[in-house]
């Protein structure tokens, strides 16, 4: 369901919605309405359970019969495996030698389910089978599934066996080292590799136009077409027929059927679940995540970076997993009325204004002041997947004692060093901001219709005509966080929730008009490295220098997290100009810089009220 409004012919979308509930009015016998309650595309996303990476991946794309092998029954007597669409896999215990743990394999490296394990003796293992797996005739199919060979030291053993269906069978040859499909006793598709002792995704699909080998999402072989697949078929898993049978040692884990040809962007999706995206973009992953839940995601900005760490899904909604991404991107989502929108990288909270207020003139009512209720703590420990970092305030650690942690995925321990000392100061931040502001888009100064429908979560907007004895200057920039719309016969109002826009970690000043110095993002670098003691620094700019002015100063710079003190004017007006320090102030942590990395002018010790 959607709800659109239309000024001066341009037509703008201010909600999509899944519906949630019906509510019927009848009043009398020939007036009724409905009542619609729905939810937006975050309401949506918070219901829709994410299960492994792969098996989510896996069932976005509808097999024909899925098995994860993990949690087999409890019968004693004929265990098996349930199936998602299909019939359940069977424990064959003939011929007698080796053995089928059911439960013993690991599987997924970031995946919480369990998986049987395989192991050969005398050239021959247990299996497992499930008949009828296929209801139709396949003419185009694609098999699928994740495996972790172990090498067989039994005598006279030659190869492993995968999967069979009808004539299909996939099987790995020791004597070539390769891994081969066959098709009765034909070789159709085969490559040479070694797939033992680390888990690997094996797909192939066979069209009447020809057939596909992939390992690990990348194509390796193509071939000629599969016979068709008789329907009523036995799968069986664990074993292949050469001609001769052959058995398996090692796991085997998320085996699934297709009746259509996987396009190769599938594959590679579910390829890059089995390692939690890890070295994935941001970006790509939250696409995926996009792509599950059935709603659209639209991403404004560039150098999303790679995820450092792995996805962890575990008992988590969709939502959950989209702020899990987003926060390590210091990204923002949102739904903007039109579908799920990401924010990453240099478009996150730009320096540009995009909307202007004045206080006097247009704003229904006066600007809401809020005050930090962070509650004060004295240190912070914040922690990746892989790796933790902690600020300790030796000043408030005795008189306050209290501690807190925090979860930052996907970033470098130099970011949450950063992070630790920032929650430490913002916990300390006591002044007063702009904290909501109301505008009646139908009856202010001038025209803001277009400017406001247009909005994104992070753009900024700055408030005019301030009293400067209250706010300290006569504007104030803040960044809008969210907001309430209410349109009525009166009027067509919007509260903005409004975040102080002169801090740092959350600004980027690459404008070159923008504040008293002239300076930001991208327009200021440190010259060369330097030591985490160094108290002399300089700084190259690709725009205006730092002013040389000796009322602008003592100000602070963003050294990249690093917050440091400079004490007076630069002695020289261009580029590059060399600067006196106080190095890790302000909760900030003194640490070594490298050449290249940004240099931040701190607005936030003057005007972050």
């Amino acid at each position: 369901v959607r709800w659109k409004v239309t000024e001066a012919s341009t037509t703008y979308t201010r909600f999509t919605g899944w519906i949630t509930q019906w509510v019927p009015e009848i009043d009398g016998a020939s007036a009724s309405s409905v009542q619609v309650v729905a939810t937006d595309a975050l309401g949506h996303l918070s219901t829709r359970q994410v299960w492994g990476l792969p098996e989510t991946e896996m069932r976005y794309d509808s097999p024909l019969v899925y098995y994860t092998l993990d949690h087999p029954s409890e019968s004693y007597y004929v265990p098996f495996y349930s199936a998602v669409g299909g019939a359940p896999l069977r424990y064959q215990k003939a011929p007698v030698g080796g053995s089928l743990a059911l439960s013993s394999g690991v599987g997924a490296p970031y995946d919480d389910l369990t998986c049987p394990t395989w192991t050969m003796d005398t050239n021959s293992s247990p299996y497992l089978y499930a008949e009828n797996a296929n209801t139709s005739d396949l003419s185009t199919f694609s098999i699928e599934l994740l495996a972790k060979m172990v090498v067989d030291t039994t005598p006279g053993s030659n190869d492993l066996g995968l999967l069979k269906l009808g004539d299909l069978s996939i099987y790995y040859n020791y004597g070539t080292g390769e891994l081969v499909v066959v098709d009765g006793s034909t070789i159709r598709l085969s490559y040479a590799v070694d797939l033992f002792d680390a888990q690997h995704l094996i797909s192939m699909s066979s069209t009447p136009s020809g057939s596909y080998l992939y390992i690990d999402g990348y194509q390796v072989d193509s071939g000629t077409t599969f016979t068709t697949i008789p329907k009523g078929r036995t799968l069986v898993v664990g074993a292949a027929y050469l001609p001769g049978w052959a058995y398996y040692n090692g796991e085997i884990s998320h085996v699934a059927l297709y009746d259509t040809e996987l396009a190769y962007t599938a594959m590679l999706f579910h390829a890059l679940s089995v390692d939690a995206y890890y070295g994935e973009t941001i970006a790509t992953a939250l696409d995926a995540v996009a792509r599950w839940s059935g709603v659209s995601i639209t991403h404004e900005g560039s150098g999303s970076p790679q995820l450092v760490d792995a996805i962890d899904p575990t008992e988590k909604k969709a939502l959950d997993v989209l702020a899990l991404l987003s926060s390590g991107d210091g990204g923002v989502l949102y739904d903007n009325g039109s579908g799920l929108y990401a924010r990453v990288g240099s478009a996150l909270k730009p320096s540009t204004v995009e909307l202007s207020l004045d206080v006097e003139a247009d704003l229904h009512g006066s600007v809401t002041l809020t005050r930090s209720i962070t509650e004060d703590v004295a240190g912070a420990t914040v922690s990746s997947y892989s790796q933790s970092a902690t600020y300790v305030d030796s000043a408030l650690a005795s008189s306050i004692g209290t501690y807190t942690s925090a979860e930052a995925p996907n970033l470098a321990r130099t970011d949450l060093e950063s992070i630790a000392s920032n929650i430490v100061a913002v916990a300390k931040n006591d002044r007063l901001s702009a904290g909501q502001a109301t505008l009646d888009l139908a009856n202010c100064n001038s025209d803001k219709y277009a400017d406001t429908l247009t909005l994104k979560i992070g753009d900024r907007v700055r408030l005019t005509n301030l009293i400067s004895t209250q706010f300290g200057r006569t504007y104030l920039d803040t960044y809008v966080q969210g907001w309430s719309e209410s349109l009525n016969a009166q009027g067509y109002t919007f509260t903005f929730d409004l975040d102080a826009a002169d801090v740092p970690s959350e600004g980027r000043f690459d404008d070159a008009t923008y504040g008293r110095f002239a300076a930001g993002d991208g327009v200021l670098t440190l010259t060369s490295t330097i030591t985490d003691s160094a108290t002399s620094i300089s700084v190259t700019s690709t725009g205006l220098p730092l002013t040389v002015l000796a009322g602008s100063y003592p100000m602070d710079l963003d050294l990249n997290g690093e917050r440091v003190t400079v004490a007076s004017a630069p002695a020289s007006s261009t580029s590059p100009q060399t600067l006196t320090v106080t190095r890790g102030v302000a909760q900030s942590i003194a640490r070594a810089h490298t050449a290249g990395e940004a240099v931040e002018v701190y607005m936030a010790g003057k005007f972050a009220l």
